[in-house]
């Protein structure tokens, strides 16, 4: 929950509301692989995301249309790209 509370800040500060939507779920699959975020319509998956890693995501991904690397599991985990 603190990771969502974190994302809901920064998508306040950013006014994102309106252009974005954030959802909270339990286990997407991948729980090995610490806390995930899915990012739709790309069905892009990060692992092991910290609350460091937020302005990242929006600004990268969101924002920008780049997803962020770095943030990618194993591909036997998640294959993020074809």
């Amino acid at each position: 929950m603190d990771l969502f509370r974190a994302f809901q800040n920064a998508f306040e500060a950013r006014k994102l509301w309106g252009r974005f939507a954030l959802t909270n779920c339990g286990c997407l699959g991948p729980c090995e692989a610490g806390p995930s975020v899915l990012v739709y319509p790309d069905g892009i998956l990060y692992a092991d995301v910290g609350e460091n890693d937020i302005e990242a995501i929006i600004a990268e991904h969101l924002l920008a249309g780049q997803p962020v690397r770095r943030l990618y599991p194993a591909a036997e985990i998640w294959p993020n790209d074809p």
